[in-house]
């Protein structure tokens, strides 16, 4: 099988749009294409910010294994106790994943309106 060079050059562009968008916000500048002002408004929305922050937040947990310390031993008491068995455990999951999924369309369709 033969690559051809023209393939392989709009696959390498669409990987590199796709992967380094934040590069725009310097190359564009530093080559006098367009101004930095124009250039970084689209990365200044609220939302971003918003995204930012929960990513950020979610990279600490899980590198200090945060979710590990306040998850495990409650799990492990309950477990141990014979009271309640993975059956249980599971179906309660499953409803309070899904309450949780509901309150935070609520939340989302009354409270975000005024950010967006």
């Amino acid at each position: 099988m033969i690559f051809r060079v023209d393939y392989l050059v709009l696959l390498l562009f669409w990987f590199l749009c796709g992967r380094m968008k934040l590069l725009y916000l310097v190359l564009f500048p530093a080559f006098g294409i367009i101004t930095t002002k124009a250039t970084s408004v689209n990365y200044a929305h609220p939302i971003i910010y918003l995204f930012l922050g929960g990513f950020l937040l979610a990279i600490a947990v899980e590198k200090t294994q945060l979710h590990i310390f306040y998850a495990t031993p409650p799990n492990a008491i309950a477990m141990s106790s014979g009271v309640v068995n993975v059956k249980d455990m599971i179906r309660y999951g499953i409803v309070l994943n899904l309450l949780g999924i509901f309150f935070i369309v609520i939340v989302a369709e009354l409270f975000w309106k005024a950010v967006l």
